[in-house]
């Protein structure tokens, strides 16, 4: 700091620049950061969509509506036959090392031959388990398929897996 300006009612300092080439490269390279985050979650987004389970056509139907574009309707369909269960995982997470709380985030998947498991579920719902059980014992008795639970403890980063099934 070098003073400019010394008087007896007034003091002045000047301030070295903060504009250097470095800080204008370390933008750049933040901004071109974000804009390839905002890429990636653009076209990442699935929006909503519906599940048709059919008895008729002996079938599952998921539609889902994607970003706008050439391939925006995204369908899956699986035969009745290639479902094998209806599952609840639970994951319980620790909050962290000095606190003591607990974090329960429970899905239901649907277990098939081909596509392994499908997501029937979504953490955003903010379903309560209550709700969470009862969809999953209506897709069980409706298709006709067992039903069952698994929790994983998700502990100091050491995952121990318990099957209830």
């Amino acid at each position: 700091m070098n003073i400019l300006l010394r008087l007896d009612h007034l003091l002045v300092y000047s301030i070295t620049e903060s504009r250097k080439i470095s800080n204008f490269f370390w933008a750049f390279i933040i901004f071109l950061g974000s804009l390839g985050l905002l890429l990636v979650a653009i076209s990442s987004y699935i929006g909503g969509g519906y599940d048709i389970f059919d008895k008729k056509k002996r079938k599952v139907c998921f539609f889902r509506w994607g970003f706008p574009g050439k391939n925006r309707r995204i369908i899956l369909e699986v035969p009745m036959k290639e479902i094998q269960s209806i599952r609840i995982i639970t994951g319980v997470i620790e909050g962290g090392i000095f606190t003591r709380t607990l974090t329960y985030e429970s899905l239901v998947y649907m277990e098939t031959i081909e596509q392994g498991f499908i997501p029937l579920t979504r953490i955003e719902d903010n379903l309560t388990p209550l709700e969470i059980a009862d969809k999953a014992a209506e897709l069980s008795m409706f298709l006709g398929v067992p039903l069952s639970h698994i929790v994983l403890f998700i502990l100091s980063h050491i995952f121990i897996l318990l099957y209830n099934g």
